[in-house]
């Protein structure tokens, strides 16, 4: 018996000594090529094979018979054994679907493909993209939900910079990604995104960029913006969009808290309410402040004029009343400022021949009264637009009219100029919004558009159209906010 007894237990040390070798072999034989740049070449062959052919482009060139560190659009690394660790598609014009073995390539650093017309979803196997710090999949045609798969922290954890921006992404915004601790940018602006800001905000110092404009985000209640108080402890963020969803609530009084780094801040397009809190004024590195098309009311504070680093003001299309304050005059650096759609009164302020960079002023559909200041009309800057209509300005034109011989467009329609509006100003043909050729008919939702409402929308679409074509980069009007402009031009038409 203790024999047979002994002769059973080598045999079952046999057995488990040959399993474990079996398993180690296993292992091994599964981590070879998932390590192998022979791999990182089917991956990417594979990619090739998800797009269409009449899109290929310089793929075409891609020869199998040769390392794929030789082909365009990819860069590998020799210090991780020649591995493909880049891989930029981006502006090809590339249609298809990204290949799910594109998480195959494990030590890919950097993936981007934005500005094709790829569909289909985000892969789930990109998360085994272990050593990945840019995935930039933006301005495609992508749709479905953010993959689960991506939560995996071990995984992601060098993740510096996601953009999925201009897609037809659903769902909510992940959870996880306010867990990165790492990340710099998140840009997830125009999808379909739905639900609430998820918690979290504060665990990202390194945060420089966080996108969310034009989805479906929520916010209810009055605290339905407090979720930008976690934001306080991104030192480093010096760009916030939330503009274009359906966020309610108040601006809470610790928006002043945000970084004094913090350069544009979008929050147009929502259902905000209130006031404008004075400590925003302390946000002294903004260039650009956007809170156009809300339903903030009360007056303009007076602290906005400490942002003396601001280019772009735009406040247009809320329940603003009061009068202008003074204080704007001292934002000498100012290219654009729109006011308009409010119900501000008082007089133009003189304190405005301070914007001697100026380039567009907007202080249409008001309720402001006097005459207008010549101190406007020697803005020698003014070049672009210039729209006073809709008010109740009284008065001559002031002599200096003529000399705006720079101005691309004026309005001074719907007030009660005691003059005449001369035929040319400055060399220029003043076009007669009574020609502006309208249609009888036209109607929306059983109801007719008035001829008047007609006129008002061509000439803001015109205004928008004249606000792209800026030569100049730096004051060109950016796409959000044409677009936001275009949507509030739509929405008035149809309310009329």
């Amino acid at each position: 018996m203790g024999f047979f007894f002994l002769s059973n237990t080598i045999l079952q040390i046999a057995i488990l000594a040959v399993l474990i070798t079996a398993s180690k072999c296993l292992v091994h034989g599964a981590e070879t090529p998932r390590l192998s740049i022979i791999t990182d070449k089917e991956a990417l062959i594979s990619f090739k094979s998800g797009i269409d052919p009449e899109t290929l482009g310089f793929l075409l060139t891609w020869d199998q018979t040769l390392s794929p560190c030789n082909w365009t659009g990819v860069r590998c690394n020799d210090e991780v054994g020649a591995r493909v660790v880049e891989l930029d598609l981006s502006d090809l014009g590339l249609k298809g679907s990204i290949s799910p073995h594109i998480g195959n390539l494990s030590f890919l650093r950097s993936l981007q493909l934005q500005n094709n017309q790829l569909m289909g979803v985000i892969p789930q196997n990109i998360s085994r993209c272990t050593e990945l710090e840019i995935l930039d999949l933006g301005n495609n045609e992508i749709s479905g939900r953010i993959p689960e798969e991506l939560s995996d922290l071990s995984r992601l954890q060098k993740l510096k910079q996601l953009d999925l921006t201009i897609n037809n992404l659903t769902g909510t915004i992940p959870g996880f990604l306010h867990n990165l601790t790492t990340i710099q940018v998140i840009r997830m602006a125009h999808n379909l995104l739905h639900g609430t800001v998820p918690p979290g905000l504060g665990n990202l110092p390194e945060l420089q960029m966080y996108d969310i404009g034009f989805n479906r985000i929520v916010g209810v209640g009055d605290n339905g913006l407090d979720f930008l108080t976690s934001l306080t402890n991104s030192t480093r963020l010096n760009f916030l969009a939330v503009d274009g969803n359906l966020l309610e609530g108040v601006i809470p009084e610790s928006i002043g808290n945000l970084p004094k780094v913090l350069e544009k801040l979008y929050m147009g397009g929502n259902r905000i309410h209130g006031g404008i809190p004075a400590s925003i004024g302390h946000l002294s590195g903004l260039t650009l402040l956007s809170l156009s098309y809300n339903s903030i009311s009360f007056d303009i504070p007076q602290e906005i004029g400490h942002l003396e680093e601001l280019r772009t003001l735009e406040l247009a299309g809320n329940n603003l009343s009061g009068k202008i304050p003074t204080s704007l005059g001292s934002l000498k650096n100012l290219f654009n400022i729109d006011l308009s759609g409010n119900e501000l009164e008082g007089t133009i302020p003189t304190s405005f021949e301070n914007f001697q960079t100026l380039l567009s002023l907007d202080l249409s559909c008001n309720k402001l009264n006097g005459s207008i200041p010549k101190e406007i009309l020697n803005l020698r800057s003014l070049s672009t637009h210039l729209d006073l209509s809709n008010n109740l300005l009284t008065g001559p034109l002031p002599q200096e009219i003529g000399t705006l011989d720079s101005l691309i467009a004026i309005d001074l329609s719907n007030n009660g100029l005691s003059e005449t509006i001369p035929d040319s100003i400055g060399g220029y043909q003043v076009l007669d919004p009574v020609l502006v050729p309208t249609d009888s008919s036209l109607s929306y939702d059983g109801q007719s558009i008035a001829p008047e409402a007609q006129h008002d929308c061509l000439i803001g679409i015109l205004g928008v159209g004249l606000s792209c074509a800026v030569d100049s980069p730096d004051v060109r009007i950016s796409m959000r906010d044409a677009l936001c402009k275009l949507r509030s031009i739509r929405e008035t038409l149809l309310k009329t």
